[in-house]
């Protein structure tokens, strides 16, 4: 018979295989700590926040993929960030390695949360930066640049001689859902030492490109140059860029400014500090009420509300829930029928 629909399974040993499904790990990835002070395989208190900012970072950094991926959403799905579970249980040799494991994921609406990113997603775009950084090369062009701070971060607590090293275990794409397999080819550690943290934090002087989004209202235009100006706070504007086609809109909002506000969004620049600064390329402009939407924007999707709903159901219950619901809902509301 198929799983969770034994009616002769009791809940206690439900809940016992639930509890066993919810605490699968799988490993992810290795951080290897070299240098004099990890020869004998132990790893020193001094360099455990190294442990907790590689976290804050692969959680950051899934956060900015997700958005990315779903520029329609305002709000992360509810529960976004304690999905992300990291622990490690054992160290190796080499001078010490720690085996980063995450969270094999069983839970019913684990779908509702994995469209866009998962974690195994931002540490191989993390392995990315850092070997392309090591080399001395561009970083890639998928690093949302607003994450780059928590990068620079990593190895604060090494000394000179010291390095860690990032060594993924699976397969881009892949997921801690189902064990991956190990990679068809073996690849080059990662390092960061002093010298690449460094050069990773030179790139967060010069503004750098993003999508960007801002509303508010033109004040200036100058249509000889095909520019305006947008006010999106009182102190604070962004120049844009547009195209001929889009020279009415600019001018009507322009010359109605009290009454209308526009939407802008496209390719631009942000300052170092993730602030927008101006859009090169217009691919959104459209008229919206001073006073904003009538609905509120705040208020999280339906799929979130059910996702935190959902989440409240303990696993054991979940197990109770029959496989084939949906094709006999008459026979598990009413019972069987009477002979």
């Amino acid at each position: 018979m198929a799983e969770g629909n034994n009616p002769t399974e009791t809940p206690a040993a439900k809940g016992g295989e639930a509890r066993a499904k919810d605490t699968r790990w799988a490993e992810v990835v290795e951080l290897r700590f070299e240098g004099e002070r990890f020869q004998d395989h132990a790893l020193d208190f001094d360099v455990l926040p190294e442990l907790i900012q590689f976290k804050k970072m692969i959680v950051e950094t899934a956060k900015a993929l997700w958005k990315r991926a779903n520029p329609d959403r305002k709000n992360l799905p509810a529960g976004f960030e304690e999905r992300i579970r990291l622990r490690f249980v054992t160290l190796k040799e080499g001078s010490t390695g720690v085996p980063v494991q995450a969270l094999v994921r069983d839970a019913p609406n684990g779908d509702l949360f994995d469209k866009g990113t998962t974690e195994e997603e931002a540490i191989e775009l993390a392995y990315e930066v850092f070997a392309a950084n090591e080399k001395g090369e561009a970083l890639p062009n998928r690093l949302p640049k607003e994450v780059l701070a928590e990068y620079t971060k990593c190895g604060e607590t090494l000394r000179e001689g010291e390095s860690i090293g990032i060594h993924p275990h699976h397969r881009p794409g892949t997921t801690p859902r189902e064990p991956a397999a190990a990679p068809r080819f073996p690849r080059a550690v990662a390092r960061v030492t002093s010298a690449t943290r460094e050069r990773l934090a030179t790139y967060r002087e010069a503004p750098h490109e993003s999508t960007i989004e801002v509303q508010g209202e033109i004040e200036e235009a100058n249509v000889r140059q095909r520019r305006f100006e947008i006010r999106v706070k009182e102190k604070t504007t962004v120049l844009a860029d547009f195209d001929p086609e889009q020279e009415d809109k600019v001018t009507t909002a322009l010359k109605e400014h009290r009454t209308v506000r526009v939407r802008v969004r496209g390719t631009g620049e942000r300052s170092p500090d993730g602030a927008p600064l101006r859009i090169k390329k217009i691919d959104l402009l459209e008229f919206v009420s001073p006073e904003g939407p009538k609905y509120d924007d705040t208020a999280p999707p339906i799929e979130d509300v059910l996702a935190a709903f959902s989440a409240k159901v303990p696993m054991e219950e979940w197990e109770k829930v029959p496989s084939d619901g949906s094709e006999h809902l008459d026979k598990y509301i009413y019972g069987p029928p009477k002979e």
